[in-house]
């Protein structure tokens, strides 16, 4: 049976504690920012971008705000215009009270984010003691801690906010504390777009249930249920109402589906969800234009997609369409320049299902010599991509937004 909120609650502030979490957040932390500013030192200190922001005025701050920085930060400044309709509001609310001063800003949204990255770990390990085992939730803190796109986490972004109020919102679903639930899903819709799929997944979890009232012989129960419980009406519908009611905001000030229609404006466009997969794969592996970026974007849309089938009858029904949705809402609204794929990996460090199927892979390794070994080698090359990708990030050389 579900346990009671106090208990849910003693669970996270013993899940803070945990020296995994600490360990996690501080080494990672010092890892990405050592080269974030080795990245950020190789170019001249505000040179213009094409395409791009070149960031705050303080050199120790504006290696953390690039492309989307800079529309949350002028959302708080100056409210939304027609060009930043596609961004939610939530985060830019949060930095408001600091407007206008540019750095104050971008300081309080590099703490901001820092602290829900630390949420984030913190709810991913207590939630992965249920789902994978201990070992298995050791192993996804320091996945996510050394995501390669990881840089993002301490930036000027919404990434690690979304994925707290993602993991809490189910962290509360598991225990049945729907008012809380239904809070933390409509602040993840509030934060960023994807969040309304939300109400999609707790849907289908409450239909599973009710099958498996229905009738406890059917194959359908044996697969594992987010909460024993059946889900109420307020959590569900909460994510959509919060994703209409911000739409509706735009609407109203812009006329028309501004935050639809002008994702144009950043590159993206709606096609068919294979679309992206494909282009990618011809400029990968037929026109040969290779780059390590695209190819670990398109790797890990592949296998989210492909991993969530197999997983389909060993988690519960909301995470596997959580997953996927949020693999094809990112390919329908696909990117119309290359890299095609580009955000996939991080849609998905806050995709937290996916992150446990890593590590219940991983864990799941035998102790067997040459299966250590491997496991170092790709522990080493792990942390080796991230140092590239957060290099590239202090940089502000590729596309990461």
């Amino acid at each position: 049976m579900p346990v009671s909120f106090t208990s849910s609650t003693r669970s996270l502030r013993q899940a803070l504690f945990a020296p995994v979490v600490w360990s996690a957040f501080l080494l990672s932390r010092l890892w990405v920012a050592w080269f974030v500013y080795l990245g950020h030192g190789q170019r001249p200190f505000l040179a213009p971008i094409d395409g791009g922001y070149a960031g705050v005025g303080n050199w120790w701050l504006n290696a953390w705000t690039l492309f989307d920085s800079e529309h949350f930060l002028h959302i708080a400044s100056s409210g939304y215009t027609p060009r930043t309709a596609p961004f939610f509001p939530f985060y830019p609310a949060l930095l408001q009270p600091f407007a206008p001063h540019e750095n104050a800003l971008a300081a309080w949204g590099i703490l901001v984010s820092n602290a829900a990255l630390l949420a984030m770990l913190t709810i991913l390990y207590a939630l992965s003691q249920c789902d994978v085992g201990a070992r298995g939730a050791c192993i996804a803190v320091w996945l996510l801690a050394f995501w390669p796109t990881s840089a993002v986490f301490s930036a000027v972004y919404t990434d690690a906010l979304f994925g707290a109020f993602l993991l809490a919102t189910f962290w509360f679903l598991r225990h049945a504390s729907w008012k809380w639930a239904a809070l933390f899903a409509t602040l993840a819709a509030l934060t960023r777009n994807t969040g309304f799929l939300i109400c999609g997944a707790l849907l289908l979890e409450r239909w599973h249930f009710t099958q498996r009232e229905k009738n406890t012989n059917s194959p359908i129960s044996t697969v594992p249920l987010l909460c024993e419980t059946q889900i109420p009406w307020l959590p569900i519908a909460a994510p959509l109402l919060a994703f209409l009611g911000f739409q509706g905001f735009l609407t109203w000030k812009f006329g028309g589906a501004a935050g639809v229609q002008n994702h144009q404006l950043f590159h993206r466009a709606w096609m068919m969800p294979w679309t992206p997969l494909w282009n990618e794969a011809v400029n990968l592996f037929v026109l040969q234009k290779f780059n390590v970026v695209a190819l670990l974007n398109w790797t890990a849309t592949i296998t989210a997609l492909f991993w969530t089938w197999l997983d389909r009858k060993r988690q519960p029904l909301a995470f596997s369409f959580l997953t996927v949705s949020v693999m094809l809402m990112q390919l329908s609204l696909g990117r119309t320049t290359s890299p095609y794929t580009n955000s996939s990996l991080r849609l998905l460090s806050t995709t937290f299902p996916y992150v446990q199927g890593l590590s219940r892979r991983l864990g799941r390794a035998q102790d067997r010599v040459l299966v250590k070994v491997l496991l170092v080698v790709f522990a080493v090359i792990y942390v080796l991509i991230n140092a590239a990708f957060s290099y590239l990030f202090g940089w502000k050389k590729f596309v990461i937004g």
